[in-house]
């Protein structure tokens, strides 16, 4: 039986739950350690920028600032850090609702390099959808133009994956709107075995996926 969304089922049977996802995470991102945060230790720089993803398709009246359910810091080897934000939204009339995960990559001086975007739907009329259900996906992800051509492209995806198995469960989906550079760098996870091409059933769209190493 498939763990509640949001349960990983090693983590289900621990003692310890914090640990084990931690461990699931820094066994799929070797050379980055998670760590969980609070919004008052977190660089005004990436708050802002957390806070600009929270206000996305969200009515002026409803926003509220610090409305994250749990926030993450991620430490990599290079001495830049990812700030992760975790919410749920619920769009228009018919009960849309997504659980959110929002990345910002800082460098050394805290500012920002990239961010990035995961998104699972998790309940509304199209929860039981084959493109949808049980898919976390890539919701966008972005690098600056002065910190390109260094690798932080892949190192976000593979990070949105270790977040999606540690969190839910889940491997990581491509969303079936790609940039080309997208595509190039899920076709290189492809050859590496990290990664397998499908065609989604409802409207034989292309996608990517990674291998799902928790099975």
């Amino acid at each position: 039986m498939r763990p509640r969304e949001g349960e990983n089922a090693s983590a289900a049977e621990s003692g310890d739950p914090l640990k084990q996802q931690k461990e699931i995470f820094e066994r799929l991102l070797p050379g980055s350690v998670i760590t969980p945060e609070s919004l008052e230790n977190i660089p005004p720089q990436a708050v802002a920028a957390l806070e600009e993803q929270s206000t996305y398709l969200v009515r002026f009246d409803n926003y509220r600032p610090g409305n994250f359910e749990k926030l993450f810091v991620i430490s990599h080897a290079d001495a830049s850090k990812t700030y992760v934000g975790v919410q749920t939204k619920t769009y228009g009339d018919e009960g849309d609702t997504e659980r959110l995960m929002h990345l910002i990559d800082v460098g050394v001086d805290d500012q920002e390099i990239g961010h990035g975007e995961v998104r699972l739907y998790i309940d509304g009329p199209k929860k039981e959808s084959a493109y949808f259900k049980d898919k976390p996906f890539v919701g966008g992800t972005n690098t600056e133009d002065g910190s390109r051509g260094k690798g932080l492209g892949m190192r976000r995806l593979r990070m949105m994956n270790a977040l999606t198995n540690m969190q839910y469960n889940l491997p990581l989906h491509s969303d079936t709107l790609q940039s080309p550079e997208a595509k190039r760098l899920w076709e290189k996870l492809v050859a590496e075995g990290a990664a397998k091409k499908y065609t989604e059933e409802v409207g034989k769209y292309e996608r990517y996926m990674f291998v799902d190493l928790q099975q």
